[in-house]
């Protein structure tokens, strides 16, 4: 489903690779690369997040601690989540 969950799909948030984030305007953020995760940083992150959530649920607080509300696993595994992209339209 191109980085997204069923439930991540259907709410247009997808996961990225995310080097590093440089602000934007407006509120908006710019994540270098933004690419896809491939398979080694999607299974680091599912380890990490689901042993946070399982042994050390506090750590999944951690949203509130990181910069631009990415938790402790998206940091660790080089991701992010994101508002897919959607295309504009024209008027034609």
């Amino acid at each position: 489903m191109g980085g997204a969950t069923p439930g991540k799909w259907m709410m247009g948030l997808q996961v990225v690779s995310c080097d590093y984030v440089l602000p934007a305007t407006n509120g908006n953020v710019r994540v270098v690369p933004a690419g896809h995760m491939g398979f080694g940083r999607s299974v680091v992150r599912a380890l990490i997040k689901n042993l946070s959530i399982a042994l050390f649920f506090p750590i999944c607080f951690t949203v509130y601690i990181f910069q631009y509300n990415r938790t402790a696993y998206d940091v660790i595994a080089g991701s992010m989540v994101v508002a897919k992209p959607t295309r504009a339209r024209r008027n034609e």
